[in-house]
């Protein structure tokens, strides 16, 4: 199989991929190629999406349809600090994942993103 993933912030950044991937029992593994040694380990339902990336990044992102969740992030050179993640918009579809949520540290909304997950 292969995942397309597909993100962009606050209208502004982009990063598009394709990569690999392999499927397990509870989850489906495939490289970040937008970090050096990490994997993201992607599992979801029809009304959750959940992302760990692991390796020199560590995170992990809980998206549930209209409600807050909290969630944390890692690197490899010190940087680690919890956020918390709202989700606006969730679709689950067989070979498409979608999501528009808001990244929220200390009460403030720092950023809107969007994502989309294509499986081949």
């Amino acid at each position: 199989m292969v995942i397309t993933f597909h993100s962009i912030d606050n209208e502004e950044n982009k990063v598009f991929y394709k990569s690999d991937a392999k499927i397990y029992d509870s989850y489906i593994e495939f490289d970040d190629k937008t970090s050096n040694n990490t994997i993201i380990k992607l599992s979801y339902t029809t009304s959750s999406i959940n992302i760990e990336r692991i390796g020199d990044v560590n995170m992990k992102l809980l998206l549930l349809q209209g409600k807050i969740t909290t969630s944390s992030y890692s690197n490899n050179m010190g940087l680690k600090f919890d956020f918390k993640v709202k989700t606006n918009e969730l679709l689950v579809k067989e070979n498409k994942l979608f999501a528009n949520y808001e990244l929220i540290l200390d009460e403030n909304v720092i950023s809107s993103h969007k994502i989309w997950i294509i499986f081949n």
